[in-house]
């Protein structure tokens, strides 16, 4: 049975169906939030609630689940747009790059009943002058990179040139050596000690003083400018030097013995001239035989050994290939006995750490170090760097850390592990020597230092001390005076050169 086709309604002509009313608002029902773009304040949600999901309880809540009618919420929200306003281009592939604000996939016009290209746009042509210049060294990029580290570059520092002085130097000065980046904290300690008047950077790592010495904290090595030596060439410096120390030396410490150090400064700039040093300690030596025979064998092997003869310590300070920096003083008064105030340290394989090293340069700087048979505590000892050095040294050590010991000390007779923290250990009875190398709060752990000198715990202290990003130097007069306080006397302080964003002090009780 054939059945005639429907009949088409006229769109014009049939009548429009009423749309359903809304229904009414549930109290049940969640109620639709406003578009991130609707001028209407959205309303708060609360705080959320749940349970903790870490294995220790107030690590985290878990947050509730959005209701699915709440729109999902963007970090970085953009006011909507109207259908008008739609661009008319389509960017596809990755997101806008930070750093020049264009994506990094080509655009794709999309325009009515054309085809996107498929030809890819030409960059736009770079003229030869700006590629040029984009690949030339800036000339003040070297001085802006030498610049001192701190608040404001105060002391932007000039390149060195070898052929002459970085800046003039006057005879009767101070030359101090620092770590390179440290220039404006011992001039910041420098002020403080009112020893600042003409002090000056001389080149990365290298500052002047007219003011006199001071015991700085951050000066590896202090000389008094004795003599300014200045060639035309390089060949005619040795000479010149061996011939200043023998005037100073026979006139200033006749029939005394003496040692040399030629150094240069820690810096990027006057490694350079490293060679030329040694070139230069081995031709001092070989000269002062051909000039005074009698001064060249009074000459001893190293500093130690002209302080403990009651000698001189004569100093040579490279500042280039053509000029040098001529220093004669009792080794006794030497800001350090190292060439430079570099101890290089060496420590066996063994040590668990390189806070080892540490260690050793701050018992060589003291003085003198535990001996077979004190009882020592290390606090913060783990992995056991500290521990390791005293142990070889025969002493009795109470370390105290949460953290695990080395494999190599856990059954070594002569050491006892507290698994727990050093605020909350006492001692049973005092012991000769305190150490001291905890990654902790520094004025915390200044003060609980001086509560073990406060309460006589530890008769010997050497400690290491973490510090602050800015401000270093007033920072350091804080930690001294806490310890003062405690009761720990001569207290000292120096950042030694395996020392990094931290100090070394030490002090006595008796």
């Amino acid at each position: 049975m054939n059945r005639p086709p429907p009949k088409r309604r006229d769109a014009k002509s049939a009548p429009r169906q009423a749309s359903p009313a809304p229904r009414a608002a549930s109290a049940n029902r969640p109620q639709k939030s406003a578009p991130p773009g609707d001028s209407a304040p959205r309303k708060p949600t609360g705080k959320p609630t749940g349970k903790p999901t870490g294995a220790l309880f107030g690590r985290g809540t878990r947050k509730p689940l959005a209701t699915p009618s709440e729109p999902p919420r963007r970090l970085f929200a953009t006011p909507s747009t109207k259908p008008s306003e739609a661009p008319e281009t389509k960017r596809l592939g990755p997101p806008p790059s930070r750093a020049t604000g264009k994506a990094a996939g080509k655009p794709i016009a999309k325009a009515a009943g054309k085809p996107p290209s498929k030809t890819p746009a030409k960059p736009p042509a770079k003229s030869f002058s700006k590629s040029f210049s984009a690949h030339v060294p800036k000339p003040e990029a070297a001085s802006t990179r030498r610049g001192i580290a701190g608040p404001k570059k105060l002391y932007p520092l000039k390149p060195v040139d070898p052929s002459r002085p970085v800046a003039p130097l006057v005879r009767g000065e101070w030359l101090f050596t620092t770590r390179e980046g440290y220039e404006q904290d011992l001039l910041e300690e420098l002020s403080i000690a009112r020893k600042l008047d003409g002090a000056r950077v001389i080149s990365p790592g290298l500052v002047a003083a007219p003011a006199g010495y001071h015991d700085a904290t951050f000066a590896r090595q202090a000389m008094p400018i004795r003599a300014i030596v200045k060639t035309t060439h390089a060949t005619e410096l040795d000479r010149q030097v061996t011939q200043t120390l023998r005037e100073l030396l026979v006139r200033d410490a006749p029939d005394k013995p003496w040692a040399l150090h030629v150094w240069v400064a820690d810096s990027e700039e006057s490694n350079r001239f490293a060679r030329i040093a040694d070139m230069l300690d081995r031709s001092v030596t070989a000269q002062a035989a051909s000039v005074d025979l009698a001064w060249a064998n009074r000459r001893v092997p190293n500093a130690r050994a002209a302080r403990d003869a009651l000698g001189w310590l004569a100093q040579v300070c490279v500042l280039s290939a053509t000029e040098a920096v001529v220093s004669a003083q009792p080794a006794i008064d030497a800001h350090s006995l190292h060439p430079g105030g570099r101890a290089r340290m060496r420590v066996d394989s063994a040590a668990p750490s390189r806070a080892a090293m540490k260690l050793e340069e701050a018992l060589d700087w003291f003085g003198e170090g535990p001996s077979r048979g004190d009882r020592c505590v290390d606090l913060g000892a783990a992995p056991g760097g500290w521990t390791h050095v005293l142990l070889g040294r025969g002493a009795q050590v109470l370390a105290i850390d949460p953290g695990q010991m080395a494999p190599s000390l856990a059954n070594h007779r002569g050491l006892e592990h507290i698994l727990g923290s050093a605020f909350d250990v006492e001692p049973d009875q005092p012991v000769d020597w305190l150490f001291c190398d905890m990654v902790w709060r520094p004025l915390e752990v200044a003060a609980l230092l001086a509560k073990w000198a406060r309460r006589g715990w530890a008769s010997m202290l050497i400690a290491n001390i973490k510090l602050p990003m800015k401000h270093k130097a007033p920072f350091i007069e804080r930690i001294v005076t806490i310890l003062q306080d405690g009761g720990w006397t001569r207290v000292r302080a120096r950042q030694l050169y395996h020392d990094r964003e931290e100090i070394t002090v030490c002090g006595h009780r008796k």
